[in-house]
């Protein structure tokens, strides 16, 4: 009895080390299946980039509004700019073209085809360049204005300082003028009655 009672006790046990190697066997399965998975996402993003960098290469250099990445992550995302970026949907074979806007995020595109990726995403990075000139046009208009109105108030200011400095300047005059006259009649006066001997002591 006590040698089946071992048997049994031992039966369990390698019944449970064989559940624990059999479990282990599936996680590293799973794992190896996501490795593949994830190289796979990578490689299809990493193709979809080569496809939209020679669209980049035409730009002018001095617009730097475009950068193309991929930021490994879950999910991996290929980024266009600082806003918008390209992923695999969770099917794993469709680009789901997305743009984070103030009011959420928006799918500019959802396709699998690559080609139809490559021409959402041109399209979006001609969309952007206008908006760009706009902008641009605008700040221009905005500082020109701006100079033209600093420089009416710069003329306008000027004028009045000249106006207030001839206004100074004739008051001075005035207050000069009345000071010698005044000063004048006084010697006059002082000489006046020093000739005639009046005295002013009592």
């Amino acid at each position: 009895m006590a040698t089946s009672a071992r048997t049994g006790d031992e039966a369990g046990k390698v019944s449970l080390r064989d559940a624990l190697r059999k479990a282990r066997a599936e996680t590293a399965e799973r794992s190896a299946v996501i490795v593949d998975l994830r190289g796979a996402e990578i490689a299809r993003l990493d193709l979809l980039k080569s496809r939209i960098e020679p669209l980049l290469e035409d730009l002018p250099k001095q617009v730097e509004m475009f950068d193309l990445g991929i930021v490994r992550g879950d999910p991996a995302r290929l980024f266009i700019d600082m806003v918008a970026f390209v992923e695999l949907a969770h099917d794993r074979r469709s680009f789901r073209f997305v743009q984070d806007t103030r009011y959420g995020r928006v799918v500019l595109a959802d396709t699998g085809d690559m080609d139809e990726a490559v021409e959402a995403v041109t399209d979006y990075i001609g969309r952007r360049l206008v908006e760009r000139e706009r902008a641009l046009a605008a700040d221009t208009l905005t500082i020109s204005s701006v100079a033209a109105n600093q420089n009416s108030a710069a003329a306008k200011a000027a004028a009045r300082v000249d106006r207030s400095a001839r206004g100074l300047g004739a008051a001075v005059f005035a207050a000069f003028a009345l000071g010698a006259v005044a000063g004048s009649a006084g010697i006059l006066a002082f000489g006046w009655f020093w000739i005639n001997g009046t005295t002013f002591i009592p």
